[in-house]
């Protein structure tokens, strides 16, 4: 019977592709897919639960009751979703024409709010856009400043992570939402330039380990003409980044968004212009597919790379520290 309904899916599928209907749209092939997909995952299931009651016939009573047939198809239709994969399509990120609100966030009642408004994050879409200030010396790497821009909101936050320390990622608002979660998520997409750096010092000093990463240096690695240079952040900018009338670049000023006393520790002010360079360089991965799914591979790995050097090197430091004790 499985292998019936497969041979009749590759002929529907193969009449649909032979013999198009003018006017169609892709949404419609896409809910044939669908369709399809859902009736060989009903047929597979009808054979499993065949199987199920030829061995014990008690099941048949529980297998066609009102509550498991709901559910079956439910879970039926999940996967089917779930099949499609996310980002199928390009993703349009929002833009604005007016500068970002600034926020300053020195203490709980702030962060609370940080984490509210991250709470509208849609899943497996770049909206947020995040860099770290502090010294990056490996597994003694310390973190003061952290910039995270909402997509969504048009919000620029900056952490003060010297001040509040491991509350910065731990503290739980009412809808049980903390940054630690976020950072760790894979359905979050986060958006960095040069991950390793800032993985080391996130799993060193808080052991956060990232997911859901965009690297946009490898993004610019995979589409530049030099497969073989990694570019830094202000070469970036000056080839890629498009200007404003009057030959400005889309660089917003943060003094006076926060404190005189800590402005001095606050060097890099382009996490605004992320998306801009996102966008341009997720525009040319989309004609080459491979390129992508590359890029977003070796983000992973890079990211997998920094934790287990920063862990050999902390056990490494154990391993002296308990030989000079004995």
């Amino acid at each position: 019977m499985l292998r019936f309904a497969n041979l009749m899916m590759t002929r529907i599928a193969g009449r649909s592709i032979r013999e198009p209907v003018p006017g169609r749209r892709d949404g419609a092939g896409v809910v044939l897919f669908c369709l399809l997909s859902l009736f060989k995952l009903l047929v597979e299931a009808a054979i499993q639960s065949l199987s199920i009651l030829k061995q014990n016939p008690l099941f048949l009573v529980a297998f066609f009751s009102p509550q498991t047939c709901i559910s079956s198809l439910l879970f039926i239709l999940q996967q089917t979703i779930s099949t499609m994969g996310p980002q199928t399509e390009p993703d349009v990120i929002p833009t604005y024409e007016d500068e970002p609100c600034i926020i300053w966030v020195g203490d709980r009642e702030t962060l609370y709010d940080l984490l509210d408004d991250l709470d509208g994050i849609p899943k497996f879409k770049p909206r947020l856009f995040i860099t770290l200030e502090g010294n990056y010396i490996g597994h003694e790497s310390r973190i003061s400043i952290m910039q995270i821009y909402n997509a969504v909101s048009h919000r620029v936050y900056l952490i003060d992570v010297y001040w509040l320390g491991a509350t910065t990622f731990w503290a739980v608002n009412r809808l049980k939402n903390f940054l630690k979660g976020i950072l760790e998520s894979e359905d979050i997409i986060k958006v960095f330039f040069d991950v390793k750096k800032y993985s080391e010092a996130l799993y060193s000093q808080y052991k956060i380990k990232l997911a859901g990463v965009h690297d946009l240096q490898l993004m610019e690695l995979a589409t530049s003409e030099n497969p073989y240079r990694l570019s830094d952040l202000d070469g970036c900018f000056s080839r890629d980044a498009p200007r404003l009338s009057g030959n400005e670049w889309l660089l917003w000023d943060l003094r006076g968004a926060v404190p005189s006393w800590s402005s001095h520790r606050i060097r890099a002010r382009y996490v605004q212009i992320f998306p801009t360079l996102y966008a341009y360089y997720d525009a040319k991965l989309r004609a080459q597919p491979t390129q992508r799914e590359n890029m977003i591979s070796a983000s992973k790995t890079i990211v997998a790379l920094s934790q287990t050097t920063i862990y050999a090197t902390e056990e490494w430091h154990r391993a002296l520290m308990c030989r000079d004790v004995e």
